[in-house]
């Protein structure tokens, strides 16, 4: 369970209800359930139940006021707060990552980005130079930085963690190979993007198996019938 009782897959959801909602304004000024449920592919009752974790939103009859709730999501999520962040490993996944400019959009700003590769060292990436990787638990101490980002090879992801936890950073969104526990307070995401595409594989490949059964079970079905 999150905050206050909240559950996990609620708090997971919330940001694709702001990016909906981002979306949406200026477009219409206002939005009912059903209407937002059929844009997320979702139920209303489901919308209902997850935004009620957070106040009353909606009004009945009239719906959601787009561009009061895109603002109050963004206030429940931080978005109106500074959010900086800094990048430990600056090969081609942390070079995308500093890139991505939807970050800036949505309040997140790149405060440093770390390497241990002096090929790399003071190269411009996002628009923050590259420093070294030593230098990093003394920058975490003088900069206000509340995400730590991994994006290193396996071996050196939980000495980066294990840095990141001492100087009191809020939190690791890890991308590296590894699995980085979240201890304490201290919340972790740990992405990999292999497991994710080894699970559509399987997904894919379990259709197909279904669909080859079908088709089999058609064509037995049809020859009986000949008979």
């Amino acid at each position: 369970m999150g905050k206050k009782g909240i559950p996990e897959i609620v708090i997971e959801r919330l940001p694709r209800y702001y990016r909906c909602f981002r979306a949406l304004r200026g477009k219409r000024e206002k939005i009912s359930s059903h209407e937002l449920a059929a844009e997320m592919h979702t139920s209303a009752s489901q919308i209902r139940l997850d935004l009620s974790h957070f106040g009353g939103f909606g009004l009945q009859g009239y719906g959601y006021n787009v561009e009061e709730l895109h603002t109050k999501l963004g206030q429940i999520l931080g978005v109106d707060q500074a959010q900086y962040y800094v990048i430990v490993g600056a090969g081609r996944l942390g070079r995308a990552i500093a890139n991505f400019p939807v970050f800036q959009e949505v309040g997140f700003s790149l405060a440093g980005i770390f390497d241990i590769d002096d090929s790399v060292i003071g190269q411009d990436i996002g628009g923050v130079r590259v420093s070294h990787a030593d230098g990093l638990a003394r920058f975490l101490g003088e900069h206000p930085v509340r995400i730590g980002i991994i994006t290193t090879p396996a071996e050196a992801a939980l000495g980066v963690a294990e840095i990141f936890r001492a100087a009191g950073v809020g939190g690791i969104l890890n991308f590296a190979p590894v699995d980085i526990a979240p201890t304490g307070q201290l919340p972790v995401t740990n992405i990999h993007l292999t497991d994710r595409l080894l699970s559509l594989s399987w997904r894919i490949m379990h259709r197909e198996q279904e669909q080859d059964v079908s088709r089999k079970d058609v064509c037995s079905l049809q020859n009986t019938t000949k008979e």
